[in-house]
């Protein structure tokens, strides 16, 4: 500052720094205040802290990118970073987001996967996956122990892995490998297609133990994802009744089902009377009469208002009658004026 005022050249480091640091201090107090739906627990902010990656994340997934094109732009990746913070872009973003805050460990192997729904109409899927890693050795040419890396895959196949193309545009073009390098990575769309996106994380290797809290070896990460939602599914409770059971072929069999809570009404239902995977009645208490023995489950699927699945199985059996035979004449058929019995 000059006097009681600030430089007209204020910038670089110097503008970043607190620049950053206030975005920061506002988004800790937009959790600590619910905005991202998470039910941080505690009575005052620095008790519902999120994880330092999560933090970060947050910073990087809502931050204004600069448009450019290649490395040699003057607004390329290295001298932009990731973009510039924006808490009124974290707050609006925030209703469609999805968040995990170092909940999941991985071993050497093991993998993390999570469906996210687009919705249409959205201008960015931005996914930002962050892990811990103990410090490295400042001699080494490589910094980092363990490796995690992230891919996401469209609705129709499509694979994009983390920081792919980072250097050269805003947004992540399909393809690429596994990171093996960043401890932060990020798949940016633009415009993405409508659906169920899938997002994998993957622990490639895991050289020095980051969660020192259980007795594995093991990783953990944060994980931001905004322009998709996440829904957690409460189940519903689901039951029916089969009147008569058993039953006889020919007799008609009433199936009266009870059902509630869940995402509430109003509920679908869908039933499998004889075991064939084919839907044989959407209504809520149906009737059905079997042509024939079955001893085997009858299934029925509810879906509620939220579109979340429940599926319950119970036995039922159909005793004969089988039809035969109890007598007959023969009758001679003359189809051909040859006298014989056809076809003959």
């Amino acid at each position: 500052t000059t006097g009681s005022g600030y430089t007209s050249s204020f910038g670089g480091t110097s503008g970043a720094t607190p620049e950053a640091a206030g975005v920061l201090g506002l988004m800790i107090q937009m959790w600590s205040e619910n905005v991202w739906n998470t039910n941080p627990v505690g009575s005052t902010v620095f008790e519902k802290l999120p994880s330092a990656s999560v933090l970060r994340g947050l910073l990087i997934n809502n931050s204004k990118q600069y448009d450019f094109s290649g490395q040699a732009d003057d607004l390329t990746r290295v001298h932009q970073g990731w973009g510039r913070p924006n808490a009124q872009i974290a707050y609006e973003r925030a209703a469609s987001s999805f968040i995990v805050d170092e909940t999941e460990n991985l071993q050497v192997g093991e993998s993390y996967s999570v469906d996210v729904t687009v919705q249409p109409g959205e201008s960015e899927l931005k996914i930002t996956m962050v892990y811990p890693d103990p410090p490295g050795t400042t001699s080494a040419s490589l910094h980092r122990f363990n490796v995690l890396s992230l891919k996401l895959t469209s609705p129709t196949g499509t694979v994009f892995w983390g920081n792919n193309g980072a250097l050269e545009g805003p947004y992540t073009p399909p393809g690429g490998v596994a990171n093996t390098k960043d401890t932060v990575e990020n798949i940016f769309i633009a415009n993405p297609s409508e659906g169920d996106w899938t997002i994998e994380i993957f622990a490639d290797e895991i050289n020095q133990d980051a969660v020192l809290g259980t007795p594995e070896s093991d990783a953990t990460f944060g994980l931001v994802v905004t322009g998709a939602s996440f829904s957690i599914c409460e189940e519903a409770l689901v039951d029916f009744t089969i009147t008569p059971n058993p039953a006889g072929v020919g007799e008609t069999v009433f199936f009266d089902a009870t059902v509630s809570g869940g995402g509430g009404e109003p509920y679908e239902y869908q039933w499998d009377f004889n075991g064939d995977g084919v839907i044989d009645s959407t209504e809520e208490d149906p009737s059905y009469v079997y042509a024939a023995p079955y001893s085997g489950p009858v299934t029925l699927g509810v879906s509620d208002a939220a579109d979340c699945a429940t599926t319950v199985d119970k036995p039922m059996t159909v005793d004969g009658p089988y039809p035969k035979f109890l007598s007959y004449d023969l009758i001679e058929v003359q189809g051909n004026g040859n006298g014989s019995l056809d076809p003959g």
